[in-house]
């Protein structure tokens, strides 16, 4: 599904500037990269932490896959033009909401297959968001997602739920897909009357 929306996600810029610095054993920023870069891949590498330097504001999409990374990364610098950021199967337990907030165009946030105990409230992705992926997390309570109005798609399979609330549900007008999957939810409310 990812793949499929980040395929769309290139056809739909036709003068999208794509860098791929995966499986290069980087520790670090690649500074080699163009300035101009819209879409950065940067999966399969030994990244611990991740903070785009002001010269690479055109990124779009940043995509880290595979890493070591232990925070959300900071793409402040971005936060004019990041749509995706897709930091799945890393070491996550951390987000400082000051970065997340910054990403005010943010359309698509996988943090699947990380260490999240929990999800910031954060106000600034709040008309922009409209996919979120948190499974294979360790959360046991749902974050605050009220703000989301315009979320459509929300993953959460794998994570070991206590319950999920007919209230959480309501939250969301535009939803169209709840992922949950192996999720351990001992509540689950019937959707039938959404």
């Amino acid at each position: 599904m990812l793949v499929a929306l980040l395929i769309a996600s290139l056809a739909a810029v036709a003068n999208a500037i794509f860098v791929d610095k995966s499986n290069r054993n980087l520790t670090s920023f690649p500074l080699d990269v163009r300035t101009d870069v819209t879409i950065l891949v940067l999966s399969n590498n030994d990244l611990t932490s991740i903070v785009v330097p002001p010269q690479y504001s055109a990124v779009e999409r940043l995509v880290a896959r595979n890493n070591k990374l232990e925070a959300f990364p900071d793409a402040r610098v971005a936060a004019s033009n990041m749509v995706i950021v897709n930091v799945m199967s890393n070491k996550i337990s951390y987000i400082n909401p000051i970065f997340l907030d910054a990403l005010i165009h943010l359309e698509l946030l996988n943090l699947g297959i990380n260490r999240l105990a929990c999800f910031p409230p954060v106000s600034g992705i709040s008309q922009s968001i409209q996919h979120i992926f948190l499974y294979g997390n360790v959360m046991t309570e749902l974050p605050d997602m009220s703000a989301y109005a315009n979320l459509k798609q929300l993953r959460l399979e794998g994570v070991p739920l206590k319950e999920i609330s007919m209230e959480f549900m309501k939250q969301f007008p535009s939803l169209t897909t709840v992922g949950l999957g192996a999720s351990e939810q001992r509540t689950l409310p019937n959707f039938c009357h959404l």
